[in-house]
């Protein structure tokens, strides 16, 4: 998969993640609810961010972000949940295998970035970001 390729698909996933933990973050509910919600706005506040640094990368390589709902189904790499799996384990399941994914196609697009130090840059801060979260999030599973 080239550069582009990868961000493009990397905007579209982050930007669906982002939509999953703006909507984990209404619905959780439970004994662990202020804990949650709490992360659930960090992990999409976070995934604004991303969203950001990936269409900005795309435009600063002479391409463009993602300008469409169509574009962002069509590339999202992520299972979105629908409202009756809105339950906290399942939540936590879900949030756990999209930061794999997203992981992932990061990694690979590390493979194809070749001399673009940029792009290199952008995908090896977020695999170390995603590394770090997984881990984080494991300890809390365990």
């Amino acid at each position: 998969m080239s550069a582009v390729n990868t961000l493009k698909t990397l905007h579209a996933t982050i930007k669906t993640f982002t939509f999953e933990m703006q909507k984990y973050h209404w619905m959780v509910k439970g004994k662990n609810f202020y804990n949650l919600h709490n992360a659930f706005e960090e992990l999409y506040d976070w995934g604004f961010e991303q969203e950001d640094e990936v269409a900005e990368r795309l435009l600063i390589i002479g391409s463009e972000p993602l300008l469409s709902v169509e574009e962002v189904q069509a590339l999202n790499k992520i299972v979105v949940l629908p409202k009756v799996d809105l339950a906290e384990g399942k939540m936590i399941a879900n949030l756990k295998a999209s930061l794999e994914t997203i992981l992932a196609i990061a990694r690979q697009g590390l493979e194809a970035v070749g001399d673009d130090v940029g792009t290199d840059a952008l995908l090896s801060d977020l695999v170390a970001d995603l590394e770090k979260r997984l881990w984080m999030l494991n300890a809390y599973s365990a």
